[in-house]
């Protein structure tokens, strides 16, 4: 027995001071790790990038709208969903929409008892036209105005899908921007129904 234990204590020994090859068991070890953590890296720092383009290109497409005058129709609104698109360069669909509220306030020297309604509204993709039903979805992140003030709210939507499967799941990006119009507010298609 005693002879068995020395052998073994002599093989695993030799074995345990051995240093061959062990740089080959720590990269074969070490190396996916690292892999897995630079492409979550990747991801992870790509959708903050995604979400920063997106927020530019939702101010820059409100900019654009707010010195819109005298009219927005249709074509104008597809032509700033293009530019938005240009200007986000993502293969992931987006929706748009833009509305102009007007606000109202039934006590003129105090603001606070006024109410935002909606003027018109035209939506693409996910997005329908706003309602005067669904305007109290968003009616608490529209701001406070003065009587009578209008403005144009933009919402943007894109579900963002991660370039690699790194434990990140597609999301959407989503913002909202109210902008007051540069000059008098614009109507839907003509300004002779009022609207």
């Amino acid at each position: 027995m005693e002879i068995i234990m020395s052998l073994r204590s002599r093989i695993l020994g030799k074995f345990y001071r051995d240093e061959k090859g062990i740089i080959t068991i720590e990269a074969v070890i070490i190396v996916p790790i690292i892999m897995f953590l630079l492409f979550a890296l990747v991801v992870y720092f790509d959708g903050f990038r995604q979400k920063g383009v997106n927020l530019r290109a939702a101010y820059t497409v409100s900019d654009l709208l707010s010195r819109q005058y005298p009219t927005v129709d249709e074509d104008y609104v597809q032509g700033l969903k293009t530019i938005y698109d240009y200007l986000v360069d993502s293969p992931d669909d987006s929706s748009f929409r833009i509305s102009m509220v007007q606000f109202d306030s039934e006590d003129l020297d105090n603001d606070d008892d006024g109410f935002a309604f909606l003027k018109w509204s035209h939506g693409i993709g996910e997005y329908d036209d706003l309602t005067d039903s669904t305007l109290d979805d968003i009616r608490d992140r529209i701001p406070l105005m003065a009587h009578g003030d209008s403005l144009l709210i933009l919402e943007t939507k894109m579900t963002y899908t991660p370039n690699f499967s790194s434990g990140i799941v597609p999301f959407d990006i989503e913002y909202l921007i109210a902008t007051r119009p540069r000059f008098i507010p614009p109507c839907w298609e003509d300004c002779t129904s009022g609207g």
